[in-house]
């Protein structure tokens, strides 16, 4: 909601020069990041250290969610990588979770703040509806050998647009 508020009142040129680098740094990341083999499921022990780190990682993420948007998802799974030492899969699902939490409370605060297209934003959710549906059948089907590609080819192409986007049309 902060993040939201936030870019509510600021201009964003800043942020849509910076934000492809920043997701290009997440690829990155995932490529030459180790991480456990796929079928390992545990996940890590509760701890008051993982609170501290979980309070860190939801308020930074969920503010830059609110704020911008773009490669959130990639941001909790390369995160949620590097915190806990998860697996991509389960990095992936945690991420599917939190980002549904975070847009969920930017659509109320946009709703709020008379700031909606309803007919775009209910197509745009339809369509990330369908491709989650595909993305976790997927991940279940074929496992992280053939999500982690996937989820480094994604977020680079995001990156390029973005910085297409941002660097070069209307120069």
């Amino acid at each position: 909601m902060l993040g939201t508020l936030f870019v509510d009142a600021i201009s964003t040129q800043w942020l849509e020069k910076i934000l492809p680098l920043i997701i290009l740094a997440a690829a990155i990341y995932t490529i030459w990041h180790k991480t456990p083999q796929s079928n390992t499921t545990v996940m890590p022990e509760n701890c008051p250290k993982f609170h501290r780190k979980q309070y860190l990682q939801g308020l930074s993420i969920g503010f830059y969610d609110g704020m911008a948007g773009p490669g959130t998802g990639a941001f909790w799974t390369v995160s949620s990588m590097a915190l806990y030492r998860l697996n991509i899969l389960l990095a992936s699902g945690v991420a599917k979770a939190m980002n549904f939490t975070s847009n969920f409370t930017s659509l109320v605060t946009f709703a709020i703040l008379g700031h909606i297209d309803w007919v775009l934003g209910l197509t745009m959710g339809t369509c990330l509806m369908a491709g989650a549906f595909v993305g976790a059948h997927s991940a279940i089907k074929f496992g992280a050998k053939f999500i982690r590609p996937v989820f480094v080819f994604m977020v680079s192409a995001l990156a390029v647009k973005l910085a297409y986007d941002a660097w070069f049309v209307g120069l």
